[in-house]
């Protein structure tokens, strides 16, 4: 049998038609930005491992460890759909969605139970940590539940499609799943910010530390929230367009979210500026430190304290006077030019 020649080749072959690319095209960048999530989930989690780990609670660790393998599958689902895509199915890129209702209904799934162990770790830190009360746990425990329940109901009706006519049963679970995602996020948003800005004083080294974390964990959610309200619209604009199934993707962002308010500790045990000289001088005396001039070094002068030099310091001793003139940093040499 001749062998066939390049030209042959290229005739042969599946051609890409102007409409193909808005099918595969969003399927491919969604997988590169799931990969490219699963390198800063990577990132979060090493240093989850290295400082915090050995110290966070039992249920915590848990729901990380559920999170983190059900994203790796996800990940693995998205890297085998696109070698589905160009390589065992070369060519059939304009696929309906009932071709590919067992990989979404997977991706549907995956992504529900990625996302109910961050959501119950949210609404408990906003119980807990930032003062948020019972209603509002309440309502946060509910709209997690509902989510659950219709993200299930629709992998399992994306599973049981036969026909393009029949898309329109999805509506009511797509809705409902990303309705509860979205309203969860924006009621554990605005109770962390209304603790945030609730008129507490913020005084004391503990409360400084307490307004920090709860910045953070704020800051966290806006991804999450921003990524409920996209797939949202996605939906609701075309429910039976693939590029509404990349939003499934950013559901690691939860996951990493999570991780960076865990992993905030470290950098909250760093010491707070601003505090009192009383908690300066019990540190010191703790360390058994003696030195007079501890407290100077660490906080600036107020109005009437000066350091000048005396004449102990040319001789080789340290020694330390003070003025009552505000501000001013008197040395001897500059006390003769002034004479």
């Amino acid at each position: 049998m001749p062998r066939p020649s390049l030209p042959t080749l290229l005739a042969s072959a599946p051609k890409v038609r102007p409409h193909d690319a808005s099918y595969f095209s969003p399927l491919i960048f969604g997988a590169a930005c799931d990969t490219i999530l699963f390198g800063f989930l990577v990132h979060q989690l090493n240093s989850y491992l290295s400082h915090v780990v050995s110290k966070d609670t039992f249920a915590n660790k848990l729901a990380l460890l559920w999170a983190t393998a059900v994203a790796a599958a996800t990940t693995g689902l998205g890297i085998w759909h696109t070698w589905d895509m160009f390589v065992i199915h070369y060519g059939a890129w304009n696929r309906t969605l009932v071709e590919d209702s067992r990989g979404i209904a997977w991706f549907v799934l995956l992504s529900t139970l990625m996302i109910l162990p961050m959501q119950v770790f949210f609404a408990a830190r906003a119980y807990r940590t930032h003062g948020c009360g019972s209603p509002i746990l309440y309502l946060v425990l509910t709209l997690v539940a509902i989510a659950t329940v219709s993200g299930m109901g629709l992998a399992g009706t994306v599973r049981s499609l036969r026909k393009d006519d029949q898309v329109q049963r999805l509506a009511p679970w797509l809705w409902t799943w990303n309705s509860a995602n979205l309203l969860c996020n924006v009621v554990l948003g605005l109770a962390v910010l209304t603790s945030l800005h609730g008129g507490k004083s913020w005084g004391t080294r503990r409360d400084h530390r307490v307004f920090r974390w709860t910045r953070i964990t704020f800051e966290l959610l806006l991804p999450c929230t921003a990524q409920s309200l996209g797939s949202l619209v996605s939906h609701a604009a075309r429910p039976d367009s693939p590029v509404a199934w990349v939003w499934l993707v950013p559901a690691k962002l939860y996951l990493i979210s999570a991780l960076g308010v865990l992993n905030s500790r470290t950098s909250l045990r760093r010491p707070v500026p601003g505090r009192s000289s009383s908690c300066h001088k019990r540190d010191d005396s703790a360390k058994g430190q003696s030195d007079p001039l501890a407290e100077i070094r660490t906080f600036p002068l107020d109005e009437h304290t000066v350091i000048t030099k005396s004449a102990d310091f040319e001789a080789g001793h340290h020694g330390t006077t003070y003025s009552s003139e505000p501000h001013t940093l008197i040395d001897p040499p500059v006390l003769n030019i002034a004479k």
